[in-house]
């Protein structure tokens, strides 16, 4: 196998990577064309999985100090997984067919399932804690003629005692399908304007409970002793 390089980028893609799972489930699929005397020729697709594999988001470079034993995938956590899938493509540097084995064993195919599992689960996670804030802090304000999309902004004009108040986003026609007013509402969740992300605790909060740009106000309470 070629060299791998690393990118830059840092959130796992699970998308790229499960991407192969189908085509390593079929029965049919062979993980080497052939067997040469002086190494292994691995079919295209393991070489594109393996470049996949080598960006920076799914290496772990401590791996070799890992018990790696491959026992309890079934259980294992996202850093577990990216220190088997480290392993698939850098230990072939000292065994050559090692990444054959691993396919031939079933353990990449495991390993895979495992990290689609995790996938559903942060899907399945990420969709109730955004149903919480679009409860919590937006609404669809119904009038006779129009739609309005508002979101609740707080404040703090004094220490200690917020004040919110409801800010239309966006104004619709009454005849607005509700898929067209679902998809409003989730875009708003990403917008920045009105919700960001913790760099500490990495949860979403509306602007008005952000101490700053970086972290919420419970990170700022509980990590640098600033009291609200």
């Amino acid at each position: 196998m070629p060299k791998k390089t690393s990118t830059v980028d840092t959130t796992p893609d699970f998308e790229k990577l499960l991407w192969f799972l189908p085509l390593f489930m079929d029965p049919t699929f062979k993980s080497m064309i052939n067997e040469a005397d002086d190494y292994p020729e691995y079919h295209p697709t393991v070489g594109a999985f393996c470049d996949e594999l080598a960006k920076k988001c799914w290496i772990d470079y401590d791996y070799m100090s890992r018990d790696l034993t491959y026992l309890n995938i079934e259980n294992a956590n996202l850093a577990l997984l990216k220190s088997y899938l480290t392993s698939i493509w850098r230990r072939e540097r000292f065994s050559d067919g090692h990444i054959a084995s691993m396919f031939e064993n079933g353990l990449v195919v495991d390993i895979l399932w495992r990290l689609k599992e995790l996938r559903d689960i942060a899907m399945t996670d990420g969709k109730k804690k955004a149903a919480k804030y679009i409860n919590d802090y937006m609404r669809v304000a119904r009038s006779d003629n129009t739609i309005e999309i508002q979101v609740e902004m707080i404040e703090w004009p004094h220490p200690h005692t917020p004040t919110s108040s409801w800010h239309t986003i966006d104004k619709l026609d009454k005849f607005t399908s509700q898929e067209v007013i679902d998809e409003i509402v989730e875009k708003t969740l990403s917008d920045k304007r009105y919700f960001k992300v913790c760099n500490e605790c990495n949860e979403r909060n509306p602007v008005g409970h952000m101490h700053d740009n970086k972290i919420c106000q419970s990170c700022a309470e509980n990590n640098h002793g600033i009291v609200y």
